[in-house]
C-alpha cells in the first residue's frame, strides 16, 4: 500500500511523463521513432531521411551530435561526443534529445543549471535538421503540448531542505543520519549549485597532510611575522591572536620544519582577509562565534565526508585568495564531491525533487512548518515540515539587479559584468527568508573572482603561476586576497591579465578544456618559454621581450624564497617544465558574503536577535561569516560545515 508521500510522488511522476520527459534516452542511446513516425504513413515528406551529424559551442568546448530522421518524423537524437563537465551537463545530454523526439519539436526549454549544455544540443540539431532539408521555423514554432494542470500536490516530512547545491546535499544527509525523513527541492534540473561550479577545495587545518608537507623558508618568514602583531587591533579576535602566537613561538623553538597551522591561524588569516570598508565608510568584521565554528569543525566535517566516501588527495594546495597552504582537494574535483553527496543522500533515503522551486516559508503562528514551491509546470507543491526547513539556496551573484541594488564596495561596479557562478543563485531564498522575518547582514559586499576568461568561465588551478599583464610584466603579489587581486587586474591595459604556468597548470586545466580555451582565443600552449612568449605577442599582443625577463626574474626569487617586488611567499614552484600554458582572464562575479544572519546552530536569526523557530539557513545564503571578503577555499568549507550543522539541527528541532 502507498503511503501519502508516495502517493505524492507518483504523482509528480505521472505528470514529468505526460511532460514527455520519459521520453528522455541515455547519452549512447538512440531514441525510439514515435508512432506518427513509422513507417507507411500517408504523411507528407518533411526530411531526407538519414542519420546527420553537426556541432555546437557548449560550456567546456564543442557537443557533437546524431541526428536521425525518417521522411516524416525525427525518430532519434543522440549525443555523440562532449567536454561538458559531469553533474552538470548530464541533465541536459539525457532530456534534451528525448524532448526533441517526443514532442517533434525544437521549442524545447533548456534544462535550468546546464543552459550552456543545453542551447548547445538544440542549435546542433537545428544544423541536422537544416542538412535533413526540414522546416527549422516550424519546428521552433511547434512546442510539445503540456497537459493543463490546475492541482496542489502536498507532501510531509520532518526535514525540507531547499537547495541542492553543496550545503543543501550536506545538511539532508545530515538530517537523515538523525532519524529524519527529509524532502530536498532544487529549481535547477540538476544538482550541485555554486559548489559544483567550484575548484572544489576546502581549507582546514589538518595535522596529518600538513604534518607531512614541509615548509618553505618564506612561509616561516611570513609566519614569524605574527608574532608583532598587537592583540589591540584584532577585536573579538585577540584571544585567538595571543593563542596563535604562543603556538608560533613554540612551533619556532622547536626547530620543526612541517607545515604549521592551527585553526586560529585560519581565523586570524580569515580576519584579516575579510575585514574591509564599505563605500559609506562603514567597517565590516566577520561574526566572531561563527568563524570560530568554521574554523574549528572543518576537519571534523572532512573526516565525515570521508566517511560518505569523499576522497581527498594527499597533498594541499592553495586555492587562489587562501593565504595558506591548507586547501584540501577533492579527487576528481567538485563534480565527484556532489555525485557523492547525491548518492549518499539518496542511500539516506532522502526525496530529492529537481525542477522545484520555493516561493514561500510557510509560517504558523510564528514558526516555519514548511514550504510553498511550484514545479517546472507551474503547478503548486506544498512540502510540510515537522521538525524544520533549512534554506541553502545559494547566494544573488547572478541576479546583476540584486548585485547593483546592493553593492556597498565596489566603486565602479557594472550590471553588464559577467558571472561565473550558478544561474540559479538569484537571491531566492534570502527573499523568502525576509519575508518570514529573517535578519540581512552584510549584504552590500560582492565578491569578484580574478580568474575567469572575459566571457565569465572560472579558470581553476594552484598558485604555482604568475600574473602578467599586456606590457609582460608581473602586476600583484599573486597570493593576495581576492578583491586586490581584482583591483590590480581592473588597473591593467584593457582590464585583464594573463595567467602563466607551466606542465603543473597544463595538467590541471586539462588537453580537452585548453583546446576549448584555444578554439575561443583564450589561451596558447607551447614547448619551450621562448614560443610561448611569441604566441602571446601575436595572440594577445603581450611584450614578448618583457615577459621572457619577468619569468626569469620570478624563478630566481623562487630561488632565493623572496618576492622584492611584490612580497610574494607562498612560492610552489618555478615556472620551468614544459609544456607552458597563457590563459588570458578578467574579473567575474563570484560569491555574496551577505545574506541571512544565523547563531551557530544555524538557526535563522530576526532583527532582534532571536530566532525563528523551524527555520535554519546554510551556505551562501547566509551572512556574517566571510564580512566583506571572503577567503579562496572557505566557501565549500562553509557549506560542508554549517551545512552539517543545520541538518542536525533542524532534524532534532534545536
Amino acid at each position: 500500500m502507498k503511503t501519502p508521500l508516495k502517493r505524492a510522488l507518483s504523482l509528480l511522476l505521472c505528470l514529468a511523463l505526460a511532460l514527455g520527459f520519459a521520453a528522455c534516452a541515455p547519452q549512447e542511446t538512440a531514441v525510439s521513432p514515435t508512432p506518427d513516425a513509422a513507417e507507411g504513413s500517408d504523411a507528407p515528406a518533411l526530411y531526407t531521411p538519414g542519420t546527420y551529424t553537426a556541432s555546437a559551442a557548449g560550456n567546456n568546448g564543442t557537443v557533437t551530435v546524431a541526428v536521425t530522421f525518417t521522411e516524416t518524423a525525427i525518430s532519434a537524437v543522440e549525443v555523440t561526443a562532449h567536454s561538458e563537465t559531469p553533474g552538470i551537463g548530464d541533465a541536459a545530454i539525457e532530456q534534451i534529445p528525448g524532448a526533441i523526439v517526443g514532442g517533434q519539436t525544437l521549442a524545447v526549454d533548456a534544462v535550468s543549471g546546464a543552459t550552456n549544455t543545453s542551447n548547445a544540443i538544440l542549435d546542433a540539431v537545428e544544423d541536422c535538421v537544416e542538412q535533413a532539408g526540414g522546416d527549422v521555423a516550424a519546428l521552433k514554432a511547434a512546442a510539445a503540448e503540456e497537459p493543463a494542470s490546475n492541482e496542489t500536490t502536498e507532501l510531509s516530512a520532518g526535514v525540507v531542505v531547499v537547495g541542492g547545491g553543496g550545503a543543501g546535499l550536506t545538511a539532508a544527509i545530515a538530517a537523515a543520519q538523525e532519524g529524519a525523513e527529509v524532502i530536498l527541492i532544487e529549481k535547477a534540473g540538476v544538482l550541485g549549485g555554486n559548489t559544483i561550479m567550484s575548484g572544489g577545495g576546502l581549507n582546514t587545518a589538518d595535522p596529518v597532510r600538513q604534518g607531512s608537507t614541509e615548509m618553505s623558508e618564506s612561509m616561516r618568514n611570513q609566519l614569524a611575522g605574527y608574532l608583532e602583531y598587537d592583540p589591540a587591533g584584532f577585536g573579538d579576535f585577540a584571544a585567538e591572536l595571543e593563542t596563535l602566537k604562543t603556538q608560533i613561538q613554540e612551533y619556532l623553538d622547536s626547530g620543526e620544519t612541517y607545515l604549521f597551522d592551527s585553526p586560529e591561524l585560519h581565523m586570524i588569516q580569515s580576519y584579516e582577509g575579510s575585514k574591509r570598508t564599505g563605500l559609506d565608510g562603514t567597517v565590516v568584521t566577520p561574526d566572531h562565534d561563527l568563524l570560530a565554528t568554521l574554523c574549528n569543525q572543518t576537519l571534523p566535517t572532512c573526516e565525515w565526508l570521508e566517511t560518505l566516501g569523499v576522497q581527498f588527495k594527499d597533498t594541499l594546495s592553495t586555492a587562489v585568495g587562501a593565504l595558506w597552504q591548507r586547501t584540501h582537494d577533492v579527487e576528481g574535483g567538485a563534480s565527484a564531491l556532489i555525485a557523492t553527496l547525491e548518492e549518499s543522500a539518496e542511500a539516506q533515503g532522502v526525496t530529492i525533487l529537481t525542477q522545484t522551486r520555493g516561493t514561500e516559508i510557510l509560517m504558523e503562528d510564528g514558526r516555519a512548518v514548511g514550504v510553498r514551491a511550484e514545479d517546472a509546470s507551474g503547478n503548486e507543491v506544498l512540502l510540510h515540515a515537522g521538525s524544520g526547513v533549512v534554506l541553502a539556496t545559494g547566494g544573488f551573484a547572478s541576479n546583476a539587479e540584486m548585485v547593483m541594488e546592493y553593492n556597498n564596495y565596489w566603486p565602479d561596479l557594472s550590471a553588464t559584468m559577467p558571472c561565473d557562478g550558478a544561474a540559479g543563485c538569484t537571491g531566492d531564498g534570502i527573499v523568502m527568508a525576509q519575508a518570514a522575518g529573517a535578519n540581512l547582514v552584510g549584504m552590500g559586499f560582492i565578491q569578484i573572482l580574478p580568474i575567469c576568461t572575459v566571457d565569465g568561465q572560472a579558470i581553476r588551478g594552484t598558485q604555482n603561476k604568475i600574473y602578467v599583464n599586456q606590457e609582460g610584466v608581473r602586476f600583484v603579489n599573486e597570493n593576495d586576497e581576492r578583491d586586490k587581486l581584482v583591483t590590480a587586474i581592473l588597473g591593467q591595459t584593457g582590464g585583464r591579465m594573463y595567467a602563466i604556468g607551466d606542465a603543473t597548470q597544463y595538467e590541471l586545466q586539462g588537453e580537452e578544456k585548453l583546446n576549448a580555451l584555444i578554439e575561443k582565443g583564450y589561451a596558447c600552449v607551447a614547448d619551450t618559454i621562448e614560443d610561448l612568449a611569441a604566441q602571446m605577442e601575436s595572440l594577445f599582443g603581450v611584450d614578448a621581450e618583457a615577459f621572457l625577463k619577468t619569468v626569469a626574474n620570478y624563478n630566481s626569487y623562487v630561488d632565493a624564497q623572496e618576492d622584492p617586488e611584490f612580497g610574494r611567499y607562498n612560492f610552489i614552484g618555478k615556472i620551468e617544465e614544459a609544456p607552458f600554458v597563457a590563459i588570458m582572464e578578467a574579473p567575474a562575479l563570484h560569491h555574496t558574503m551577505g545574506g541571512v544572519q544565523i547563531d551557530t546552530e544555524t538557526r535563522v536569526l530576526n532583527a532582534e536577535g532571536a530566532a525563528i523557530p523551524g527555520l535554519y539557513a546554510a551556505g551562501e545564503v547566509t551572512g556574517g561569516i566571510h564580512a566583506g571578503n571572503r577567503l579562496g577555499g572557505n566557501a565549500v568549507a562553509d557549506a560542508m560545515t554549517f551545512g552539517r550543522i543545520a541538518g542536525q539541527s533542524a532534524a532534532n528541532g534545536k
